[in-house]
């Protein structure tokens, strides 16, 4: 996945997700993969370095699923990128918040919660 400044790419999992000819769209599972009451999404780089983790609360905390606060990473001593994670929707989303491109091919979404993983195209 390579995205231009800007972009975004949505990683989904759950029932609902489906294959789609979108560019910049990865079915994950149809699995549910995030924990409703809570779970922590960790993005690594290809070289295995952690760029991002964000974390979201279920509603019995009172952040409100789904609410997608996101994180923003540092790559190279420079904002790179923003993640929001979305456990009701079951998705992960990466925006590249450069003017560059940024080729994601390789790097690895985690949940800390259940230990399942993915890597990007």
């Amino acid at each position: 996945v390579v995205l231009a400044g800007g972009e975004s790419v949505v990683v989904a999992s759950g029932k609902k997700a489906k294959k789609t000819k979108l560019p910049h769209y990865v079915l994950w599972t149809k699995r549910f993969i995030w924990n409703n009451d809570g779970d922590k999404a960790v993005v690594k780089d290809s070289d295995g370095e952690v760029v991002a983790t964000v974390e979201e609360k279920g509603d019995d905390a009172g952040a409100g699923a789904g609410a997608g606060a996101g994180g923003a990473a540092k790559i190279a001593n420079k904002d790179a990128v923003e993640v929001s994670l979305d456990l009701i929707a079951d998705t992960v989303v990466i925006k590249n918040i450069t003017t560059s491109e940024l080729n994601l091919e390789g790097w690895v979404i985690e949940s800390e919660t259940g230990t399942q993983s993915t890597t990007l195209p």
